[in-house]
């Protein structure tokens, strides 16, 4: 159900309203006081909210069956809107329901269960020593603001309404910590393949594995790797490739060839640099030129 105000995305015009007060948070998701709005990346100071007030029991139900209790940065983008009060963001597509026949606009704020567990795709984050971006931990809990407490906030220019956009919770010390913890993971995920590659060896009369694809070499190695993640390049979608023209072979009949690449990054870095696994296990981040060196010496087209 859409409030009763106008919500004109181009413009963002709103109809005229008049001043913020206490929101009105779910029961079932309480807020708890705070110093400080986690923004993604930055720390910004604002004064604790006011304690909510309670939901009926019964009706949290029919809300709660309407809305999600919370949603992450992944569920917001087009056609949702930033609200700004005292410092704190609430995020909100325009919807609306009534609580104790006072209509209340429906907002999302940053929950106290912002943290959670490490995922398959984040397992090597102490052998890296880097943090994990805020974003993917980030998680915001149903609220409830009256819409007549609302309204002037959002008009006079709307100065405190605007449409969600994502770059504006990146910053670029971010985006590089991002990119240096793609690449340093890419390296601990290369050397886990190495060591998968090795467990197959041993249990195959060291022979290496098929690999001819990136999928018959999955294939091969998942039953002797930790975690099925280590097959994808952090950052992407894409697999890990590796080379065909060690597919199958004996080890013994390639001594001399320690240094042949055995599966690579098949994206470059923004800097064009890519990581690479050789056949003796070693892992290393090469320049783009060097690169070009090793991927002809390997035989790799």
């Amino acid at each position: 159900m859409k409030s009763q105000f106008t919500w004109l995305c181009g413009a963002l015009l709103i109809t005229p309203f008049s001043a913020w007060a206490q929101d009105a948070a779910l029961q079932a998701v309480p807020a708890t006081p705070a110093t400080t709005l986690a923004v993604p990346w930055v720390q910004i100071p604002f004064p604790t909210p006011p304690a909510p007030t309670k939901v009926p029991s019964g009706l949290a139900d029919i809300i709660r069956a309407k809305f999600p209790l919370s949603i992450g940065f992944e569920d917001l983008g087009a056609g949702w809107r930033v609200l700004n009060w005292n410092g704190q963001n609430y995020f909100t597509k325009g919807d609306a329901t009534f609580l104790s026949e006072v209509e209340h606009l429906v907002v999302y704020r940053e929950s106290a269960a912002s943290v959670r567990a490490l995922s398959a795709h984040e397992y090597a984050l102490y052998a890296t020593r880097n943090v994990l971006p805020t974003r993917s931990q980030m998680r915001f809990a149903l609220s409830l603001l009256p819409m007549r407490e609302v309204q002037s906030n959002v008009t006079r220019g709307a100065t405190n309404l605007k449409s969600f956009d994502l770059a504006d919770y990146q910053s670029a010390a971010f985006v590089s910590a991002s990119q240096a913890f793609s690449q340093n993971l890419s390296l601990v995920y290369l050397r886990k393949i190495g060591e998968a590659m090795s467990a197959f060896s041993a249990a195959n009369l060291d022979t290496l594995p098929p690999m001819d694809t990136a999928f018959e070499a999955r294939q091969n190695l998942e039953s002797f790797s930790e975690n099925a993640a280590i097959f994808i390049q952090p950052g992407t979608n894409s697999p890990f490739k590796f080379n065909p023209i060690l597919s199958g072979r004996k080890r013994a009949h390639l001594r001399g060839k320690s240094l042949f690449i055995i599966a690579y990054e098949g994206e470059a870095a923004s800097d064009g640099s890519r990581a690479i696994l050789r056949l003796n296990g070693r892992v290393a981040r090469v320049s783009d030129k060097m690169w070009q060196q090793l991927k002809e010496s390997s035989k790799i087209e």
